[in-house]
């Protein structure tokens, strides 16, 4: 399949017009070496198609598509944080994947802050002091939910309540449970 792919390209360009748009053009954004070797690479194409995003990633990492799409982009976007965002975005438009770096706002990725990096394990301190119950995402801020029901923005509440509190508080409250 992907030989046939190629040789349709160069036929419909014409060799010299073929040659340079492969090795130049881009469809929708995503440069076009790059997409003729994810349609002549097997496990990449069944991984998209069976919509299996986990597997693509780890597959498109193999075959190092972030750095050539990098190397594509970096003339035109020098600034290394700017061209990450770019090319994550560009990932995500087209495969749906989200970087562990990223979070989606709007269908828009945006980098996650040093606080949404540590929600997870804050909030998992927090469920074991007893002082939430819940949490959700809202426009990409998240807000936890108190017993008694009080939503409060997580940042407030990380200040209130910072992980040494936390641990100091679980360690009360298992000690008063024997």
């Amino acid at each position: 399949m992907g030989h046939g792919v190629i040789l349709a390209l160069l036929l419909l360009l014409g060799w010299g017009g073929g040659h340079w748009f492969i090795h130049n053009g881009t469809i929708q954004g995503v440069p076009t070496t790059i997409i003729l070797k994810f349609l002549t690479d097997e496990v990449a194409r069944d991984a998209y198609f069976s919509d299996h995003k986990d597997l693509l990633h780890q597959r498109l990492n193999e075959l190092g598509i972030e750095e050539e799409i990098k190397d594509f982009y970096r003339p035109t976007i020098p600034d290394e944080a700017e061209l990450d965002q770019y090319i994550h975005q560009l990932l995500y438009d087209r495969t749906g994947y989200v970087g562990r770096s990223y979070k989606v706002v709007n269908q828009q990725l945006v980098l996650k802050t040093r606080l949404d990096q540590s929600f997870p394990r804050w909030f998992s301190l927090a469920y074991q002091a007893g002082i939430v119950v819940g949490s959700k995402e809202d426009n990409g801020h998240w807000i936890v939910i108190t017993p008694d029901g009080e939503w409060i923005p997580y940042p407030a509440m990380a200040t209130l309540y910072p992980p040494k509190t936390l641990r100091r508080m679980i360690r009360q409250k298992s000690r008063s449970d024997l």
